[in-house]
């Protein structure tokens, strides 16, 4: 039976080796024990892939209380995936076994799949690494206990070392933060575990029983209680060291163990304190070093066996294992006993057989160690060799190791590099490597070799190995791809040849590399390379890498390296563990005490035997209560320290805090931010609709930093977003509070988010944007680790916030790199880019400020006339390095800290007067803490300048800070300047003179506390920054100095490095900066004299870096130019004096030849602002920065300096800045210039200090390797881990979109990450939709940006609750009175509706009062006057905020319409089409049109209940009561159609008078090109009531509008109405109208309701319908309207007395331009339009023109004047009409038909000459070419007597066609009983028969008179009916035609083109 459990998991631990051999200590056989071992072996065989079950009886013989199966005793597994074992047995290295065919991976528990019950591992596991117990790597994964099946329950307490029985952790080191609660009588005591060398038990006894201090005797007995547990009373040492698990193996005696008492320090934490003075009490023996003779290496002390032997032995000769025992000590055990578990026999060791066969040890019981550095435990090379080695597997298979694992470690560092990942073809394509044979195993050797050689002295690392590998491949790829590729010569190295090649490859490294070729297996050649390693001879050099390679024929190529060099062995273990992990080391070997060598050190190898402390307390008591002045005046002068607290400084004027002020680039982002929303609304996805929010709520999340989170609660109070959102009433602090919240555990944290969960809940329609500031800091899973890591995943990526459609969340970071992984939640097209200068953005103004980052402090180091802002300290390297070899067991930023404090102290003394401590310090730190020392002095308000001091550890940051405090206090600064420690979660306190200072400057009172770092400005300090994270806090313009030497030390990533540089990155003035040029340079020949002294070519000669927008940056003061005339006149005097001084030099290439200060002047350029037109007057290169007194170069020869300074003497011969202005070398004060100072300090940004490896990456030599690592290619960060080995580089030339990509390519997130399960490849949406990124540089101005993108973001919805309204003035006005006969009544507010009989006596006004229609062909009769201008005039428009009772388009989502609007997609799927075809006699064919009804719809119309075919639909009665009329035919009908359900919805249909509707009238909508912004959406117009609503559109929109409409019923126009106008659809609407009200009467005629009793209105709505008002004038007097619904205004009309008499109703266009007497009457009889109620009964004949695009309201309107029908106007209600900018169809594009589409077409061109050859046939339909060449040329080309001639009008037949504004018409209806005004005095100037029909004769033309000269045009739809035409009207009797007259729209033939002719009357 095989299990298939994948759960990675370790054997069962065993007990120690000694104890399972023979028995236990006690010699008691366990046989109560025998069941659960047998069970538990059971279980394990069953679930392992070994075929051999375990050894059960090696487990019978237990420990006591030692069970097998304990929790928590199982491989631990490193940050980096490197497993870990913890230290058992001296490491033997063991070829014999059988090995596997390959070396097993490395994986870390993530990695491998758990079941998921399963839970992480707890907190509380200590899961820090330990050296690596290499290959086989582990033993086969034992499979877990299947679901279902109990776990072996084992008896007894947790047996781990440093945990007691109860399972609580008792070590030193953990215990070390808590409060513990101890005894009465009791006190905490260490205890010394064997098994736990280097931490202390900490446990409380009773001190009647510990030494008394005066005698050193102590009481017999015991008596002791558990600080873990708790548990009292343990009598019995034996007992009670059972309980603590001390796990002896010698007798148990408290004076042996007990070591330590343990005590409390000042800082509150638990600390080792003095020795236990036992008396009688014996030292221990140290155990000499005994040297095997098979290799020669001393034992490890920290191996816990007492017999001394080698740490490594090949296993393979008998003879080693002999050899292992040559000596004893007399501590040892017997031999008999001692041999039982001292061999080194393989049998001997339990093992479990892998799956490949060979043979897995299995470890001892995993105890936890101290903290798993590289300085933990100690190894046998650590004093042989000063480092342990490395071991960097590489390929091949791995040896057994045995034994004392810790005295070597493994590193998976080159693990992943050789495993050739399979490349799909386009990515092979995208590296180059595309048809590229893969690097056999030698090759990869040979280039392994060479790599290790070129690195000189740094570290290796994964990225150039890669690079490496990936640059010999693409060599060897085809140049053609046509070509095939053929392998080069060394590709196919044979691996007889290898060993020969790499041995002549490392030949080159001058003997850095060695290559080792072992003959049986690479046991055999790490025996050697460890042999070579312990050789303690001094002549020899030892190489820094050991490459073994072993060739065979069975196991092929196998190779490792071993890193044996002292700081590449170090910096390779250090950078292996997490930043925590490093500092709980730090914290360990702090308490421990360890950091107290190294002031041993100083003391014993100072000059002098000088001791720091000494002389402070010599000085200290020379000053006898004075103090240093603390400011205005001499630095060397001392007053009494009284005084000194009294000194008050002058008030600062012009306190008032700086304005919030936006950049620029600020507001252009934030409108680039809120574009992308906009983008995310806009997108298919629908993830976002803004149409729905009309508020904006904000939290703002921001890292656990108390400044920072107090920073940004100011910078919102000052921006006033809270008031412009609406959320708060005043912009106060307080009042911000409540919106921006901590990232961290506090209550208030929780409660703010659970406030803010609530609102998102509460508030559907305000959109909420979660705004996460400095993102990259916290991307831990909530559910991986302990707290507080997880925090930002709790809270960003929770559920409510992912699932809420009205949150919107913005992740900022000036590093997105964490972010952008294969599985990152954010969209790539969401990533929006912030620059650093605005001359990048266009349409902006010119920048005030420029921003200064990390790239233009890089290029400052091509500086060569001055310092650069960007250097490094080589002195203090130098000395650090020392210290490293000297100290390899201390880690190495505790040397480095110690060092750095150590010279600040130096420097201090030495500026205080203290002689011989000057030489001590270093330059760079003399210079910095100079400048931060005396610049109070120059002024009188005590100003100066600020230090910034960067400790990542909290431990050595609070050391740092004690020491520089007590050193400060005993010169006597304390009054000078202060020091400050701030970190993430703790405030800094300022002392209280300082405070007081603040608060003067600030004009504040004594309440006020800085709380940002801003608030610091101008305070001379010492700031000590800690902490592993910096938060992006906005720094003071008075910080000068940035110390970041502790920083980046080790192992370096991109996004560490721009986060440290990034502290001090700001914007500067533009007026600062004033552009140079350079006006003198020395020739070749003149330099090439001056460069002798360099021994280098081709050095490049100094420029001017610049910004963006080529800017000069500014920089230090820069040196005095030289005139070039004083250099070849002999003038020798300078060169003197600056040629003894040196710059530091920035590479290592120059550090042997320093260059000069005067050759630096002859390199560098001389500048002179362009401003200054003197060249003679020495300038120097930026006058509004620098100074020729600000550069001081001191000279040791100098006599004053020597006299003046009494502090001591003067510093090392070094250019230095310095910031006097006004003052002499006396140091005596001329004037006050503090303001110049304070100007100058402001407008030059900070010098930064970093490492020398930080400062090797960030500027790389010019001779330095393509392959080698640089600040762009360096890992993006520790969180990420490359995809594959082959991957290519990032390009520094790479655009922020391109680099993201490339790491979303490349790059994953390791299994901590809270994007590490994510699922992306089989999702169909694989990021978060309204999930944004804004990155940007560092102190940029992102806060700025957000915070104004939430302003422009409200603005926006706001917007989007606004609409564009045409409020067009009514035109035409005068005389209407005259038109109203007779006159109307006084106005009375009852008058609701209108009478017909009154209605029905007025006259028609025919004038056209709607403002759109302004440019159209007057109408004779009325008061329009003709126009001569022509053209389109643009409508003016309005914008109005829109109400609840607006109509919407497809963009507005609500939870109310949402059941309106959309259905789910299975009842969209049933929607069906019914077609149904009816004739017209119009088109003279049967036409097909088609209804689309979704289901949901269905109600509204009635089917065939056999057919199921679309019969009509449902009509309501007129009647308010109508009764069923009951007779036996109704009753036989009704009989017919068995459907019972049928029947009931018809009786319900006549029982009622609305049907299932609350209005009666079908609502129809023609609509085109509109189906997204078309206002179609009328659920909240009709106030939720419920209506038929039916759109009509064409065939070929039908898909789009069905799509976005689903539950709306779609008219789909027959196929000719395709390319037709809206004439066509009203027309089409109108005929389907009256076909369905005769289907309607038939069918309800039959349920006896009367024919005249079924309602026969409709109602035509245009699309662009937004809003309703009511304006009532008896009530509303100001003339204001109120806002009505849809529905109010349709009941009303439907509510009007003798309805059925009238013909059509109507409301007007509203307008705020007019409120003229038409509107004082509530009712008109004129032109309707928009909106219009049709009674299709009446109306039967008359129709509107289906051809036509323009004017068809008016023409239709005047057919229905002329039928004597009666139409009224509603002016009380009027109608919004929203402007649309796309669809409607009013205005087609006319290019031709063929050739260039964007050729201009004159309106002359729309008609030509019948089968003209010029004629160039035009893409549009001969009706619209028709009408848009009438409207324009008429007046020109077809009635020029008309023009401006209203008394001589044109003729028009039956259609009112527009001619134009020029043109006035006159209308005459050739129809039977029609109504035509009075025309025997006119005399008309023209004719125009358009498409002339039956009813018009020659006898009814001959009743019009025409003007001689008077033009005729007749229009025909072909020639042969143009013909006819003029023959059967006789046309020719008074017209003269000619055939010259006769035209065509200009089509092609298949377009069916339309036919004019042209005449002119004759007399």
């Amino acid at each position: 039976m095989a299990l298939h459990w994948t759960r990675f998991s370790c054997p069962p631990q065993l007990p120690p080796l000694q104890q399972r051999i023979m028995g236990n200590s006690q010699g008691q056989l366990k046989s109560s024990r025998f069941e659960a071992a047998l069970h538990t072996s059971i279980e394990h065989s069953l679930r392992s892939h070994n075929a051999a079950p375990q050894p059960v009886f090696s487990q019978l013989y237990l420990e006591k209380d030692v069970k097998p199966g304990v929790p928590g005793v199982e491989n631990r597994v490193t940050g980096d995936g490197a497993m870990v074992h913890h230290p058992s047995q001296p490491v033997i290295i063991s070829h014999n076994a059988p090995q596997p065919q390959q070396l097993p991976s490395v994986l870390s528990p993530a990695q491998h799949p758990q079941q998921p019950s399963q839970p992480p591992p707890p907190p509380t596991t200590d899961t820090r690494d330990v050296p690596v117990f290499p290959g086989p790597f582990p033993a086969t994964p034992v499979m877990p206990y299947p679901p279902g099946m109990p776990t072996p329950v084992t008896s007894g307490g947790c047996q781990e070392v440093g945990f007691c029985q109860a399972g609580a952790d008792i070590r030193l080191t953990e215990l070390s933060d808590k409060q513990i609660d101890v005894q009465e009588g009791f006190v905490l005591v260490g205890a010394k575990s064997p098994y736990l060398p280097e931490n202390i038990l900490v446990a409380a006894v009773d001190k009647r029983f510990l030494p008394d201090p005066s005698t050193n005797l102590a009481l017999l007995g015991f008596s002791g209680n558990c600080v873990g547990c708790g548990e009292k009373g343990f009598r019995y040492f034996t007992e009670f060291s059972h309980h603590i698990n001390l796990k002896l193996t010698t007798q148990a005696k408290k004076q042996k163990h007990l070591k330590y008492y343990v005590i409390t320090n000042k800082q509150g934490h638990l600390v080792r304190g003095q020795a236990i003075e036992w008396k009688e009490c014996r030292k221990r023996n140290s155990v000499p070093a005994i040297t095997s003779a098979a290799n020669g290496i001393p034992a490890s002390p920290g191996s816990g066996v007492k017999m001394t032997r080698p740490a490594l032995i090949p296993h393979k000769l008998p003879s080693h294992k002999s050899d292992s025992m040559l000596k004893d000590d007399t501590s040892q055990p017997p031999l008999k006993k001692r041999q039982r578990f001292m061999s080194t026999d393989e049998s001997l060791f339990p093992s479990v057989r892998h799956a490949h066969g060979h043979r897995v040890p299995l470890t001892r019981p995993n105890f936890v160690p101290p903290p798993p550095t590289a300085t933990a435990h100690d190894s046998v090379f650590i004093n042989i060799a000063g480092c342990k080695p490395v071991i960097l597997p590489c390929h091949g298979n791995m040896p057994l190791f045995h034994g004392n694992v810790v005295d070597v470690v493994v590193s998976p560092l080159f693990l992943d590099c050789f495993k050739l990942p399979q490349l799909m073809p386009p990515v092979l394509d995208s590296l180059g490597i595309l048809g590229a044979p893969n690097l056999s195993v030698e090759t990869m050797a040979l280039i392994s070799v060479q790599y290790l050689g070129q690195l000189g002295t740094r570290v290796p690392s994964r990225e150039e190995l890669d690079a490496a590998f990936l640059k010999a491949r693409q060599e060897t790829g085809p140049r053609d791809r046509a070509m095939q590729p053929q392998p080069p010569q060394f590709v196919t190295v044979a691996p007889a040849q290898l060993p020969w090649l790499a041995k002549t490859a490392a030949a080159t490294s001058h003997g850095r590399v060695k290559v080792i070729v072992p003959q049986v297996s690479l046991a055999e050649g790490m025996n050697e390379a460890m042999r070579q390693i312990s050789d303690t001879h001094p002549i020899t050099k030892k190489p820094l890498y050991f490459v073994i390679i072993h060739v065979s024929r069975q196991r092929g190529t196998e190779f490792c390296v071993v890193v044996a060099g002292p700081i590449q062995a170090r910096m390779l273990l250090e950078s292996r563990f997490s930043i925590p992990e490093c500092f709980k080391e730090i914290s360990y070997q702090i308490i421990t005490g360890k950091v107290h060598l190294l002031h041993t050190h100083f003391k014993r190898n100072s000059t002098e035997n000088v001791d720091h402390d000494v002389l402070l307390d010599e000085f200290s008591n020379a000053l006898k209560k004075n103090v240093f002045l603390p400011f205005n005046g001499k630095k060397e002068d001392k007053i009494a320290e009284n005084l000194a607290t009294s000194m008050t400084p002058h008030s600062v004027q012009n306190t008032t805090p700086e304005e919030f002020k936006l950049h620029p680039v600020q507001i252009a982002v934030a409108m680039k931010v809120l574009s992308q929303v906009c983008a995310i609304a806009d997108s298919d996805q629908l993830a976002l609709d803004l149409g729905r929010f009309s508020k904006v709520d904000l939290l703002i999340i921001t890292a656990p930093s108390l400044v920072l989170h107090q920073q940004t609660i100011e910078r919102v109070a000052q921006s006033g977003l809270l008031v412009d959102l609406g959320l708060e009433e005043n912009s106060t602090v307080k009042a911000a509070e409540k919106y921006v919240m901590r990232c961290d555990k506090a209550p208030d944290t929780q409660t703010k988010f659970e406030n803010f969960v609530s609102r998102v809940k509460a508030y559907p329609y305000t959109l909420f944007v979660l705004i996460q500031d400095q993102a990259h800091i916290d991307i831990n899973r909530h559910s991986f680790g302990a707290q507080p890591l997880g925090l930002a995943d709790r809270y960003i990526n929770c559920q409510e916030v992912l699932k809420s459609a009205n949150v919107l969340t913005l992740q900022v970071t000036p590093t997105p790199y964490v972010l952008q992984t294969k599985k990152s939640r954010l969209p790539p097209q969401n990533e929006i880019y912030m620059p650093t200068c605005v001359n990048q953005m266009t349409n902006v103004p010119p920048p005030e400020k420029v921003y200064f980052g990390l790239q233009d402090y890089i290029k400052t180091t091509e500086w060569t006339g001055r310092l650069p802002l960007l250097r490094y300290d080589p002195a203090f390297e130098q000395a650090a390095d020392t210290l490293l070899e000297a100290y390899p067991r201390l880690y190495s930023l505790i040397i480095r800290t110690y060092l750095l404090i150590r010279q600040y102290t130096s420097a201090l003394m030495s500026l205080s007067g203290i002689k011989g401590t000057k030489q001590e310090t270093t330059t760079e730190a003399y210079n910095m803490l100079a400048d931060m020392v005396n610049l109070p002095m120059k002024n009188s308000y005590g100003k100066g300048c600020m230090v910034l001091l960067r400790i990542p550890s909290i431990q050595l940051a609070l050391l740092a800070h004690e020491r520089l405090r007590s050193v400060r206090d005993k010169l006597g600064l304390q009054y000078r300047f202060d020091v400050l420690l701030s970190s993430m979660t703790t405030e800094f306190s300022l002392d209280d003179h300082f405070l007081s200072r603040l608060q003067s400057w600030h004009g504040r009172d004594k309440t006020w506390q800085p709380k940002t770092y801003e608030d610091l400005a101008d305070l001379p300090c010492i700031m000590i920054l800690s902490g592993q994270h910096t938060a992006g806090e906005t720094w003071p313009k008075s910080l000068r100095y940035c110390d970041l030497r502790l920083v980046n030390c080790g192992v370096l990533d991109r996004t560490t490095v721009e986060q440290e540089i990034g502290l001090v990155c700001q914007y500067i003035d533009i007026e600062n900066i004033h552009k140079a040029v350079t006006v003198c340079e020395l020739s070749e020949e003149e330099d090439s004299d001056t460069d002798d002294t360099e021994g280098e070519e081709g050095e490049p000669e100094a420029s001017i870096p610049t910004v963006p927008g080529n800017v000069p940056l500014p920089g230090p003061p820069a040196l005095e130019p030289i005139a070039k005339s004083s250099l070849l006149d002999g003038d020798t005097s300078h060169r003197d004096t600056l040629s003894s001084h040196s710059q530091p030099d920035m590479s290592s290439k120059t550090q042997s030849t320093p260059m000069s200060t005067l050759e630096m002047h002859l390199k560098a350029p001389v500048d002179i602002p362009l401003r200054d037109p003197e060249p003679s007057h020495r300038i120097p290169a930026m006058s509004s920065v620098t100074d020729p007194s600000q550069v001081k170069v001191e000279d040791q020869t100098s006599e004053s300096s020597e006299d003046k300074n009494t502090f001591a003497d003067s510093p090392p011969p070094v250019l230095r800045i310095d910031w006097k202005l006004g003052t002499d070398e006396d140091g005596d004060e001329e004037e006050d210039t503090s303001g110049m100072d304070m100007k100058r300090l402001q407008g030059t940004p900070p010098v930064i200090l970093v490492s020398k490896a930080a400062m090797c990456v960030l500027k790389p030599d010019a001779h330095h390797s393509a392959d080698r690592l640089t600040y762009f290619n360096l890992p993006a960060t520790r969180d990420t881990v490359w995809v594959s080995a082959v991957h290519p580089s990032l390009q520094p030339s790479m655009s922020n979109e391109m680099r993201s990509l490339f790491y979303r390519q490349w790059m994953e997130p390791k299994n901590y990450h809270y994007d590490y399960e994510r699922k992306v490849e089989n999702t169909t949406q694989p990021h978060h939709p309204r999930r944004l990124l804004l990155c940007g540089p560092h102190q940029v101005g992102k806060t700025g940006a957000f915070l104004h993108f939430a302003r422009v973001l409200s603005r926006m919805l706001i917007r989007l609750q606004e609409v564009e309204v045409y409020d067009e003035e009514e035109i035409n006005l005068e005389d209407i009175a005259s038109l109203l006969l007779p006159p109307p009544p006084p106005p009375s507010p009852s008058a609701k509706w209108p009478d017909f009989e009154l209605i029905n006596q007025m006259s028609f006004d025919a004038t056209v009062h709607l403002g759109r229609l302004s440019q159209v062909s007057p109408i004779h009769g009325t008061n329009m006057k003709p126009k001569s201008t022509t053209g389109a005039v643009e409508r003016p428009t309005t914008s109005m905020m829109m109400s609840q009772y607006s109509a919407h388009n497809a963009f507005h989502h609500c939870d109310q319409c949402q059941h309106y609007k959309d259905i789910q997609l299975p009842e969209a799927q049933q929607a069906r089409t019914h077609r149904f075809t009816f004739t017209s006699t119009m088109y003279g064919e049967d036409l097909e049109m088609q209804f689309v009804i979704p289901p949901q719809q269905e109600k509204h119309f009635v089917f065939n209940h056999s057919t199921g075919q679309l019969e009509s639909m449902l009509l309501p009665v007129i009647s308010e009561k109508m009764q069923v009329v009951s007779s036996p035919q109704q009753e036989t009908n009704l009989a017919h159609n068995n459907n019972k359900g049928y029947l009931e919805t018809m009786l319900r249909t006549v029982s009622t008078d609305k049907g299932p509707n609350a209005i009666k009238t079908p609502i129809f909508t023609p609509t085109s090109g509109r189906h997204e912004h078309g206002l179609i959406n009328l659920f909240h117009a009709m106030g939720g009531a419920k209506h038929l609503h039916v759109l009509v559109v064409k065939q070929t929109e039908m898909m789009l509008y069905k799509k976005q409409w689903p539950n709306h019923i779609l008219l789909v126009l027959p196929a000719v109405a395709n390319d037709t106008g809206s004439g066509a659809a009203k027309f089409f609407i109108k005929e389907l109208a009256y076909h369905n009200l005769e289907l309607e009467r038939n069918r309800q005629q039959e349920l006896g309701v009367r024919r005249q009793d079924v309602w026969p209105f409709i109602l035509l709505l245009d699309d662009s319908c937004v809003m309703w008002h009511c304006h009532d004038a008896g009530k509303q007097e100001d003339g204001k309207d109120t806002l009505v619904t849809l529905r109010e205004v349709i009941e009303h009309v439907e509510s009007t007395p003798k309805l059925s008499n009238f013909s059509m109703f109507g409301i007007r266009q509203w307008t705020s331009k007019n409120y003229t007497r038409s509107m004082q009457q509530n009712f008109s009889r004129n032109h309707l339009h928009n909106m219009v109620f049709i009674n299709v009964d009446l109306t039967q004949n008359v129709q509107y023109d289906q051809n036509r695009y323009f004017g068809e309201e008016v023409d239709f309107n005047m057919r229905i004047n002329s039928s004597k029908f009666v139409m009224c106007r509603f002016n009380q209600f009027s109608v919004m009409m929203k402007h649309i900018n796309v669809g409607g169809q009013k205005e087609f594009p006319i290019h031709p038909k063929s050739g260039k589409t964007n050729q201009e077409i004159s309106p002359q061109q729309f008609v030509c000459a019948p089968d003209s050859e010029d004629m160039t046939p035009l893409m549009a339909t001969p009706q619209y070419l028709l009408e848009k060449y009438l409207s324009c040329m008429s007046a020109e080309k077809l009635f020029p007597l008309a023009v401006t001639n209203p008394h001589c009008p044109v003729l028009v037949v039956d259609y009112y066609i527009d001619l134009g504004p020029s043109v006035t018409v006159h209308y005459a209806s050739s129809k039977p009983h029609s109504v035509n005004s009075e025309v025997s005095n006119l005399r008309f100037s023209g004719l125009l028969l358009y498409m002339v029909d039956s009813f018009v004769f020659a006898e009814f033309l001959k009743e019009f008179k025409f003007m001689s000269g008077a033009k005729l045009c007749l229009i025909s739809p072909d020639r042969n009916t143009l013909r006819r035409q003029v023959v059967r009207l006789e046309l020719e009797e008074q017209w003269r035609f000619r055939l010259r007259d006769e035209f065509q729209t200009a089509n092609s033939p298949e377009d069916k083109p339309l036919f004019l002719l042209t005449g002119t009357h004759v007399e």
